[in-house]
């Protein structure tokens, strides 16, 4: 394969992304935040969710035979009355997982590095940037409750900056993901966990009000990718800023 891609391989892409589907083992921490929070990080296209919900997703996962890491933070959102997920920070393994995510899907993808170690019914983890530990948890699992089937909805703000980084480059457009998620396993437990800030991320800004559900499961995921068009507004420049670019801030 050179540096242009042939139509055989353009074809084999789209059918992939088509099909898109991930088989993953999957920690996910739901947790009360607060409504002045999501107030703040909800970029002008969202309103307030029913309930001021956050959750951290974190585990290993492959796609067409390319394995990777992540650890997600996404908070509750509602887009034109339905309820949502939107990303603050996706923490991954991986150039390609990273690039297709952000040039794709508007995805806040970041290289990490990502550290997942399964010893049931213990469960620990961390993720690193630059140095800094941003994530980490230790986890401790009951007994497995079975097969099941659940759906979800999250949401991407696509949007790149101009040049000279003063505005976007264009309108933003919002990309949403409606996935289908068949359990082989699923567990539910405990957790101690930690979210710190680095001069980079700000992950210890998400207010933790209580945990609500710790969560372990085997997993495969399908996704259907639609897109919509979102009305200009300058204000979605510096959420895509403080999200997806590693520029000056303080912790």
């Amino acid at each position: 394969m050179g540096y242009v891609m042939s139509a055989d391989g353009v074809t084999l892409l789209q059918s992939q992304i088509d099909n898109l589907f991930f088989e993953e083992k999957n920690l996910k921490v739901s947790f009360t935040t607060t409504e002045d929070y999501l107030r703040e990080v909800l970029p002008p296209c969202f309103d307030l969710p029913e309930e001021p919900k956050a959750m951290l997703s974190f585990g290993v996962a492959h796609s067409y035979g390319k394995p990777f890491g992540s650890a997600t933070i996404n908070v509750a959102a509602a887009y034109r009355g339905e309820q949502t997920w939107f990303d603050l920070t996706m923490l991954h393994t991986g150039d390609m997982t990273v690039i297709i995510g952000r040039e794709a899907w508007g995805e806040a993808k970041k290289r990490a590095e990502i550290n997942f170690v399964e010893e049931l019914p213990k469960v620990s983890g961390s993720a690193v940037r630059e140095g800094y530990t941003v994530i980490e948890f230790e986890a401790e699992f009951g007994d497995d409750l079975g097969a099941r089937t659940e759906s979800g909805v999250d949401m991407h703000v696509k949007a790149f900056p101009a040049f000279d980084m003063s505005a976007l480059d264009r309108d933003p457009i919002l990309v949403i993901g409606r996935s289908t998620t068949t359990f082989t396993s699923y567990r539910l437990g405990t957790i101690d966990l930690k979210m710190t800030s680095s001069p980079l991320d700000p992950t210890g800004s998400v207010p933790i009000v209580s945990i609500d559900e710790v969560r372990l499961g085997d997993a495969r995921t399908t996704y259907e990718i639609e897109e919509h068009d979102l009305a200009p507004d300058e204000a979605y420049f510096r959420h895509v800023a403080g999200r997806m670019y590693d520029l000056p801030r303080s912790v």
